[in-house]
């Protein structure tokens, strides 16, 4: 399916982003509608595992909220989305998260107009590093505070965070962290690519 292209400085109407995303999912990226591909088996259920994970500990410990493939939007006035990102699973703090629905009182008629805390991507066997890295960039750029790149193949992590390059590389016995934005959370990397 061909995308229209929209110039990056010129952006999207709210309205007509949320009538186009319903038609077929996109992100929207330096003015390129890029169409969400549909995940195979091992990218699903490392999203099913991660989410297992993290909304456990994030329930339990009342951080805030966790989500899998849902957009947020990048504003650049009101009702004009300079571009849109769709993580596997992305986290709100608790805190920025009731700011957000507290000052937003349209917010479950739109998508996310905030960014989150954490992002995750979750590769694919078609993936190339290349444009992984890239996107884990532009989250950082777009105001992500700290990226995973998770890996069902190489059963891996890598993390990104706020001033740094790449900030580990976590094999499958390592601990994953969730460092400052998610206090206290760790996790074997192994246990994302379990089934049970």
């Amino acid at each position: 399916m061909a995308f229209e292209k929209f110039k990056s400085e010129q952006g999207i109407h709210l309205d007509d982003f949320i009538h186009l995303y319903n038609e077929a999912p996109f992100e929207l990226i330096d003015g390129e509608r890029i169409p969400v591909v549909p995940g195979v088996a091992s990218h699903i259920t490392t999203i099913r595992a991660i989410m297992r994970i993290l909304d456990a500990y994030i329930v339990q410990h009342q951080l805030g909220q966790v989500f899998s493939e849902a957009p947020f939007i990048l504003e650049d006035k009101p009702d004009w989305v300079k571009g849109s990102r769709v993580p596997d699973v992305l986290f709100f703090s608790a805190a920025r998260f009731n700011h957000y629905i507290q000052n937003t009182p349209e917010w479950q008629s739109r998508p996310f107009i905030l960014v989150p805390d954490l992002a995750v991507e979750v590769g694919s066997p078609n993936d190339k590093f290349s444009d992984v890295t890239k996107k884990a960039e532009q989250y950082l750029k777009d105001g992500v505070q700290l990226v995973w790149i998770v890996d069902p193949q190489q059963k891996q992590v890598i993390v990104y965070q706020q001033g740094h390059n790449i900030l580990q590389k976590l094999a499958k016995d390592d601990l994953l962290s969730g460092h400052s934005v998610i206090p206290d959370f760790e996790a074997k990397v192994s246990q994302f690519f379990d089934l049970d």
